[in-house]
Parts: structure tokens; sequence; C-alpha cells
């Protein structure tokens, strides 16, 4: 089981103890904190006594590296993954064997003609969107001499993917048309992430409980994050938490019950001095009217920080708001550190662009976008250290 590097869990603001091992070299950093992922994790679990918790991990854990999230929850006793396409999937079964576990994994988006040996072959478990799906997994069932596991996705109101409901009473009416697959879940996915609809929400779950009268007898799973908020009839025997993993605030309440996992780190390479009438960065978006001082730091759209926080964003640098100057570049950001003391400020500190002082939810807001969109693009560039106990 991969052994991430002890430490304790990073107070606000605080600069982290893994940021002064890192090399000299190193312009940014990715901090996600696994054992508040688990903590996330537990706090959901506990709200659905009577429905498994399972744990989404498509598009790499929404950019904070399914394989180790998955590790860590697999010890709070995760048993089920969900991802959208099949290499996400055999990526984790790789890594699952190697260290000697087993879990389902689901894959959400179906299959490809041709690509049923995939799923034999690394017990992925396809989540069948149309009758089409459902006629080739079963043919290959049979040509397979195997009752291979399968999910059914029934489209309650997405109108996006999963079986709509002339299909889904098509194999009501034709129980054949199902025969010689092992179906372990049939679910949906919601429109609204909590309670933006509740009327489109309860209409939903209505239609979801007509669907589930007319297949056959196999769990059932509706809530993904938001909505295992809304209430146990909402949950049935597995819910899906994704970006409630990562403490992105699921509810509408302005008290986030969970805790972000992770934080942003970019280091200083440059302090200078502006006159007024000096402009910062491409544009001239930002002329100054008084002298102030700034610091450029090593993160930019390129690294996946958004490129709509330009005069409007802020970091924090010695436990102090610094705002960002100018257009934000392809590889860095400037921004006031006109209050910082001297002694505080120098080349290669670290600012905290990210963090329990500066959440996902409200950098989303400010740009513009979705929580999951932060979360996705943050790139490659960053130093990546994952913490736990």
């Amino acid at each position: 089981m991969l052994q991430p590097q002890r430490t304790q869990i990073v107070e606000t603001t605080k600069i982290p103890e893994q940021l002064a091992g890192l090399p000299t070299s190193t312009y940014s950093c990715l901090i996600v904190n696994l054992d508040l992922v688990a903590h996330n994790y537990n706090h959901l679990k506990s709200m659905t006594a009577t429905a498994e918790c399972s744990a989404v991990l498509k598009a790499d854990g929404y950019g904070m590296g399914a394989i180790p999230m998955a590790l860590r929850l697999m010890r709070e006793g995760c048993k089920s993954f969900f991802v959208a396409f099949a290499d996400e999937g055999v990526a984790l079964r790789e890594a699952f064997i190697d260290r000697g576990l087993d879990a389902d994994i689901y894959i959400l988006n179906g299959f490809f003609p041709g690509s049923e040996g995939v799923y034999a072959d690394f017990h992925l478990i396809p989540a069948l969107t149309d009758l089409d799906q459902v006629a080739r997994w079963q043919a290959f069932c049979h040509m397979s001499g195997r009752k291979l596991p399968a999910a059914l996705h029934v489209d309650t109101g997405m109108t996006r993917t999963g079986l709509p409901s002339k299909e889904y009473m098509t194999l009501a009416s034709n129980p054949q048309l199902l025969e010689g697959m092992d179906l372990k879940l049939v679910l949906s996915q919601m429109v609204y992430s909590h309670d933006e609809n509740l009327t489109f929400t309860q209409q939903q779950r209505q239609r979801f409980e007509q669907a589930i009268r007319h297949m056959p007898k196999m769990k059932a799973s509706l809530a993904k994050s938001g909505v295992v908020f809304l209430g146990q009839e909402y949950h049935y025997d597995m819910v899906r938490p994704g970006i409630a993993l990562h403490g992105v605030n699921p509810t509408n309440a302005k008290n986030n019950p969970l805790i972000q996992t992770m934080e942003l780190w970019g280091r200083i390479y440059q302090i200078q001095d502006v006159a007024v009438g000096q402009s910062i960065g491409y544009s001239q978006t930002f002329v100054a009217a008084n002298a102030r001082r700034v610091a450029t730091i090593g993160v930019g759209y390129a690294d996946g920080y958004p490129w709509a926080m330009a005069n409007k964003g802020y970091v924090f640098i010695a436990g102090q708001k610094c705002p960002i100057l100018g257009r934000v570049s392809m590889d860095v950001i400037t921004v006031d550190v006109t209050d910082i003391p001297e002694s505080q400020l120098e080349i290669g500190g670290w600012a905290q662009l990210v963090g329990r002082d500066i959440p996902v939810d409200e950098i989303a807001k400010t740009a513009g976008t979705v929580p999951y969109e932060i979360l996705l693009r943050m790139g490659d560039r960053f130093r990546r250290v994952y913490t736990a106990q």
C-alpha cells in the first residue's frame, strides 16, 4: 500500500513543513491531505448508515490523484469506486493488483463495441446506458460463458446519458434481454447538485422509483455529493460522493460541513517597487495610483490558475491577504506585498494560492466558474505531495 510522508494536518496559512524539504528549484506545490479525504468520507458515511458509501474518482480523482485517494479510502472501508472511462478503471485495477487489494470498479460511461474484453480482463463493471450496450454485453457474456457484472444507468431527467424511460420499459417488458449477466446496480444522475430546485429533484426521485420498480432486483444508487444531504429517501443502497471528498461545500449552507483537503503554494521569485503611474502585466489592466511593492509568483494559467482572477483574486503571504495586480499570465501572477514587513518577505518565500482561507468555492465564484473546474485545472507542473498519518 502507498505510504505517504507522515505529517500533521496543516494549520490555516501556516507554511507546511513539506515545503521545506522540496528541491530549491521548485516553483509550486500542490498538497493533498489524505487524512482529510478520509475525514470527509467518514462524515458522509456517518450520514448514510443504511447505504454503502462509495467514492467517485473520475478525472483522476477530480484532479487530485485517484490512486492515492482510493488506497487511503480503502483503509476506511470503501469497497466501490466509480470512474468515467475504461482507461481510468484499468489504472485503478492495476494499482490494486500491485498491492494485493480488490474492490468494485464501475465505469460510468458505458463501453464501445470491441472493448468488452478490457472490461472482462480487468474486472470492470460497465454502466450500460442504452439498449445496444445491453445487447452487446449480453452477447459477450454468452460468448465467454461467464455471467459478468454490469450496472444499468437510467435517465431520470439529465437527458445526457442513460436508458430513457422507453428503453428501460422495453427491458422490463422483455426480461430475457437481461439474462446471462450479473446485474449489480441500477443508478441515475441528478440534474441539480443539492437543493437549488427541490421540485425537479423530487420529480427525478419519483422517476427513479418508477424505474427500479420495473427493473430486476438489484441495488440502487441515486445520490451524488450534495444530494446525500437531502435526506435518507435519496440514499437507497449506495451513495456516490465525488467532489465532496475534497471538502468542496456540497450544500448551499454558508458553513461547510466538510474540510477542504488541498492547498496550493507558489514561490516568490522577484520583488520590485512600482512607481505611481507604472502599469503591471499585459494590456496595462492595472496602473498604480500610488507607490506599491509587488511580488511575482511562479504560478499562472498554464498551471490551471484561473485567468479570470486578474485584479480580483488574492493570495496569502506571511498571514496577510495580498491582492493580485494585473493579468494572470501563463506562468506567473503579480501580487501586492506593500504591507508585508521586510523581515517576512524574501525571494523563494511561499505564498498560499488555495487553502483553508482561500477555499475552492470562493475562487470558483470569483472566477465565474464551478469548483469542479478549479480542481480539475490544477496542472502537472505542480510538484504534488500527499500527506497522511
